[in-house]
């Protein structure tokens, strides 16, 4: 009778299994959360790449849209229409001006920074120019970056020497068209970014100007990056917005250990391909515990002292918690 009983029971727990392995699948496959991250494809959004690329999101259970965007200005409005979750590095210039007009949309959950050794930014002139300094820019032609933050930064610096909405023509032109247009002569110097910069002194086209302006005329280091997270999303999602965050502190990590390695996933999504890959300039991110705050709000004051942004803001608000 026993054996009976066993023998039973060993089949019962055998159907059951069966009835799970064909009927009920889902009882043993997690089903991966979904997140929507907006990034612009330039060198500061690196910790996103390589968490792509080595799987960390994927790891954590994640299912990621990648969602690219042109402009800062762009990835930022999408966050505040709700159309992505969160940011892998839009500008903190570009954020802060969002903010006043969209209170509480985002949350900085990491900050990007280059300093004036590690640059991104530069002015540049065509090889063999009779432009040596700043001051020689006026009345001349400058090629810049569309949208706001470069516009805003080039302003600042060039307040130094001149005044910028009269003494220089500020041209908003593709990045992709910087190259030629300082060889044509179109305009007569570009503030553009890296790997821009490594790309035209490496083509001998064009020679620095001046390089790291931002950190030399705003704040050093400089923190023009911000990823930030949709307040919304976090409010109701907060385990997987963790999840996300947790993946791109990977990323991090990874490139301070393995910077070689990871310069190579520029190659999928940016327009950095070939030597420059190894040589451009990439900066630094500090996740939120290491995030020198002092710096963030230095820059936050210059904006409001230079009337980029009309209110006084104080950065410790708009940090995640």
């Amino acid at each position: 009778m026993r054996r009976a009983k066993t023998i039973t029971a060993t089949l019962v727990i055998a159907a059951l299994v069966i009835i799970a392995v064909l009927f009920g699948k889902s009882l043993f496959i997690r089903k991966s959360e979904k997140v929507r991250i907006g990034y612009l494809p330039i060198n500061l959004s690196l910790p996103f790449f390589v968490a792509m690329e080595k799987g960390y999101f994927t790891q954590a259970g994640l299912e990621v849209e990648p969602v690219p965007y042109a402009t800062a200005d762009q990835l930022t409005n999408a966050l505040v229409a709700g159309n992505i979750d969160m940011t892998a590095n839009t500008s903190t210039s570009t954020f802060m001006g969002t903010i006043e007009q969209s209170a509480g949309f985002g949350q900085i959950y990491m900050v990007s920074y280059h300093t004036q050794e590690n640059y991104l930014d530069a002015l540049l002139v065509k090889k063999g120019s009779a432009i040596k300094r700043i001051e020689d820019l006026k009345g001349k032609k400058i090629g810049i970056f569309p949208g706001s933050t470069n516009a805003i930064n080039l302003s600042i610096a060039l307040s130094n020497y001149m005044n910028p909405k009269t003494d220089v023509e500020i041209q908003q032109i593709a990045p992709e068209t910087h190259i030629n247009a300082l060889a044509s002569g179109q305009v007569d110097a570009i503030y553009t970014l890296e790997p821009l910069v490594t790309v035209a002194i490496a083509s001998g086209v064009g020679e620095l100007l001046q390089e790291g302006l931002n950190a030399r005329y705003i704040v050093n280091p400089f923190p023009g990056g911000s990823y930030v997270v949709s307040t919304k999303f976090y409010t109701n999602n907060n385990t997987v917005a963790r999840k996300a965050i947790d993946a791109m502190y990977q990323g991090v990590d990874f490139i301070r250990s393995n910077e070689a390695e990871a310069r190579t996933y520029y190659e999928k999504y940016t327009a950095i391909k070939g030597p420059v890959v190894q040589k451009t300039h990439i900066g630094a991110w500090w996740k939120l515990n290491e995030i020198q705050k002092d710096k963030v709000q230095k820059l936050l004051d210059v904006l409001y002292e230079s009337k980029q942004i009309k209110t006084q803001l104080s950065a410790e608000n708009y940090y995640l918690r």
